[in-house]
């Protein structure tokens, strides 16, 4: 099911919890078939490099935020603040990469 970037924004934006910069979330791609027929390893290294790339202008854009993100199986692993999480959704979405909270990181 693919949400419209609208709805996507409004659950993310929505949220309103506080989180510690150690706290470790996870989420997965909203529609995890590519709509062109790479390669599944050529697309989960476009997939790998993405996340390294937005995870990079997080750190740039906030450094005091401590963020990281790595791939870890089909999902991202991150760390961080609310705001760079944010950011990172967003530049993920920007790239062609929306993506949705996974089931594993509810509380």
């Amino acid at each position: 099911m693919k949400l419209p970037a609208t709805a996507l924004c409004f659950i993310l934006c929505s949220a309103s919890f506080t989180v510690n910069a150690a706290d470790t979330f996870k989420a997965t791609p909203v529609d995890p078939e590519p709509l062109n027929k790479k390669p599944q390893s050529e697309s989960l290294r476009d997939f790998e490099h993405m996340v390294e790339l937005c995870a990079k202008a997080v750190r740039g854009e906030l450094p005091y935020s401590q963020f990281d993100a790595y791939v870890e199986g089909k999902s991202i692993n991150m760390m961080g603040t609310e705001e760079s999480r944010f950011k990172f959704y967003k530049c993920m979405s920007k790239n062609g990469i929306p993506l949705s909270p996974s089931k594993d990181s509810e509380r």
